[in-house]
């Protein structure tokens, strides 16, 4: 059945093509440059009807982790090409019972090997993906955290390696998509 389906599907018929531009901008505006042109068109068929994809949405905690004024930051090993190599802070999901705080500091000892002592909340930035089956809403749980020292140990299995840079560096790397974005409006 249609409803058991990961993603549902809505036509809609566009009569006109200043519809089609309209509904161009409000993609653009919701899922960001990612989605763009080029997403709008694949969703659009040659009969001019659009599928509309089922939305989820997930917690996710960072780490700005600082140390004399540098940023800790780590290539993602994954095996999606959209996050591969990709720059990015330490942090993961929120597990169900956690608080935010208690899923950032397991997250960052199990990623860094650090025990970080209070957290400073920075606020929430939001990242959609769109994937394949649905679009993924990452509401990214941001907080300043600072290191006790230099040494970080990664989990080979899950990073490439890691970094101590300057924000304003950091801003020059391939970092995942959403980051630059909280450092300019949480670092800079």
């Amino acid at each position: 059945r249609s409803s058991e389906r990961e993603f549902r599907e809505w036509t809609v018929d566009f009569e006109a093509r200043g519809l089609l531009a309209l509904a161009l901008e409000v993609v653009k505006g919701r899922r960001r440059a990612a989605a763009g042109e080029a997403e709008l068109r694949r969703m659009v068929g040659e009969n001019g009807k659009v599928m509309m994809m089922e939305t989820k949405e997930k917690d996710v905690v960072i780490g700005l982790i600082m140390l004399d004024g540098k940023l800790l930051i780590r290539q993602r090993k994954d095996i999606n090409p959209l996050w591969d190599k990709k720059w990015e802070f330490s942090g993961g999901k929120v597990e169900i019972g956690e608080s935010y705080e208690q899923a950032l500091i397991r997250e960052l000892k199990e990623e860094t090997g650090f025990n970080i002592i209070d957290p400073v909340f920075l606020g929430v930035s939001h990242v959609d993906w769109s994937l394949p089956e649905h679009i993924l809403r990452v509401h990214l749980q941001c907080f300043l955290c600072q290191a006790p020292d230099d040494q970080v140990t990664v989990e080979d299995r899950c990073c490439y390696g890691y970094a101590w840079v300057d924000p304003a560096e950091a801003l020059t790397m391939d970092l995942l998509e959403g980051n630059a974005e909280i450092i300019k409006e949480f670092l800079l």
